[in-house]
């Protein structure tokens, strides 16, 4: 934990459960900062191989929502599936916010021949 110039960084580590634990213990600062926000994700599972197919399109998305998070995952063997984050002010702002994008980015993915073929909450 660092403070500087009204700024809070925290620093975890990426392995997730060396993460969890650590995580438990700043989860109530997380809250007091972030206050009444409320965020929702949703991953779009699709039949793209290559990342730097679909990086035009999410950065395009990105630059369209800014306070949306939009990212491709690799994985082995299949599709790439791309997560996207949504925060807002109540959890019926969020929710209009995250169908919007995810619209939007299925749209823009079909232009380039990626099809999307499972939209999962969570």
């Amino acid at each position: 934990l660092l403070r500087v110039e009204g700024c809070t960084v925290i620093c975890l580590p990426g392995v997730p459960e060396e993460m969890r634990c650590m995580f438990e213990e700043v989860e109530p600062l997380l809250r007091e900062i972030a206050g009444k926000l409320t965020s929702l994700t949703a991953t779009l599972n699709t039949d793209a191989t290559d990342e730097s197919h679909i990086a035009s399109v999410i950065s395009e998305v990105s630059r369209l929502y800014p306070g949306v998070y939009v990212k491709s995952r690799a994985k082995h063997g299949g599709g790439l599936p791309i997560t996207v984050v949504a925060k807002a002010g109540s959890e019926e702002e969020c929710r209009l916010l995250l169908e919007k994008v995810v619209r939007e980015l299925t749209s823009r993915l079909k232009r380039v021949g990626v099809r999307v073929l499972a939209v999962e909450a969570g």
